[in-house]
């Protein structure tokens, strides 16, 4: 409590500036109002009146009506402008499957996804089999960076929330590029940092064990997209809209600042319980959405169309630079496979802070419900 008001009286000596005499409305002297009987008024009242009056207040009303915003789920009406029951599709970072399955759902495309971490490739099996659709959809363990398909074997790639967890971001949007046919187009969808990010937020995003740091910055992301070979046809940024969207209908982000009280005010015994790195990787998580409504971070989509020779620009990916071009529907079993176990090796050696987020993270927040 003492370092507390200590730290309070700091503070009301460097910004608190000396109170200055008293003057009543009149603009007399308190001894003169007292005499006067006149009631002495604060310097400020003009402000304080215009603070509690109609003229605020009609403001308030106005940002009580909702402004209609679209929801993530127009990324879905985006794709079906290039996905038809015949269009063959890579879910590049499928998680759970669950935008897969809506995919083919909606449009009736096969579809194939592709994620690092082994418990969410449990999961989407578990949610194609549910969903019926195993005759179309397939999933497997591996990376961005080191795809086991022949060269244009896609028509669509959809690569949602996933840009900013990649580690090797060039070498992931080349491969994506190599297998998608000459026209194909890819759906990004990911997040910048903006100018109103303070130091402070950038050093507590530093602290998420999935995000890759200079991905978060817009031109390090174009220009991987430009050294792939990929033309940037459509770029939107969405700013708050979604997250309005998603608010209104659920409160995520108010769910996201009671949990983050709540792992504050039991930092010790929460540290104590699951250690420092994962304490600070919740922290920094629970601010995402809330950084997109204040503008701090800005989600933005891409439409992006593969040119001939895209996948080959820049540097070379192992064999890919020099293997010929193949026909879509002709794979290389024994070629296939390979890639598929070295694929698995990198998951395995390489990415150990995603398997740590997926593994271990989902226990904290049940603690945070209670």
């Amino acid at each position: 409590m003492n370092g507390a008001l200590g730290r309070r009286s700091t503070y009301l000596a460097r910004h608190v500036e000396e109170p200055k005499p008293f003057q009543g409305q009149s603009g007399l002297p308190p001894t003169e109002c007292q005499n006067r009987n006149v009631l002495p008024a604060p310097n400020n009242l003009t402000q304080l009146s215009r603070v509690y009056s109609d003229e605020t207040w009609r403001v308030y009303e106005a940002l009580d009506e909702s402004l209609a915003p679209a929801g993530p789920d127009s990324l879905y009406e985006l794709a079906g402008e290039y996905l038809t029951a015949d269009s063959r599709f890579l879910d590049a970072g499928c998680r759970d499957a669950a935008h897969l399955v809506r995919l083919i759902q909606l449009y009736g495309a096969t579809g194939v996804g592709v994620d690092p971490v082994e418990v969410h490739i449990a999961r989407a099996r578990a949610a194609i089999e549910g969903a019926g659709i195993g005759d179309r959809a397939d999933v497997f363990v591996g990376v961005m960076q080191d795809l086991p398909f022949p060269d244009g074997h896609f028509d669509f790639v959809w690569c949602r929330d996933v840009v900013e967890q990649v580690d090797e971001v060039d070498a992931a949007i080349r491969e994506t590029a190599r297998v998608l046919r000459p026209g194909g187009r890819i759906l990004v969808y990911t997040a910048f940092a903006t100018d109103r990010l303070t130091t402070e937020d950038v050093k507590l995003l530093n602290r998420h064990l999935g995000t890759v740091p200079a991905n978060l910055v817009e031109a390090t992301v174009e220009a991987a997209f430009v050294s792939a070979g990929l033309a940037i046809e459509r770029k939107d940024a969405i700013g708050t809209e979604w997250r309005e969207h998603v608010e209104e209908r659920s409160g995520v982000v108010s769910r996201a600042l009671i949990r983050l009280s709540r792992l504050r005010r039991q930092q010790d015994a929460l540290v104590q319980r699951f250690g420092q790195e994962i304490y600070d990787h919740v922290e920094a998580n629970l601010h995402w959405e809330l950084f997109q409504f204040l503008g701090k971070l800005l989600p933005t989509v891409y439409i992006l169309r593969r040119t001939e020779d895209a996948g080959r620009a820049g540097l070379p990916i192992g064999a890919n630079a020099e293997r010929p071009r193949r026909e879509r529907d002709e794979v290389d079993v024994p070629d296939a496979v390979g890639r598929c176990e070295r694929a698995r090796e990198r998951v395995e050696e390489g990415l150990p802070r995603l398997a740590r987020v997926c593994r271990e993270v989902p226990v904290l927040p049940l603690v945070l419900r209670a």
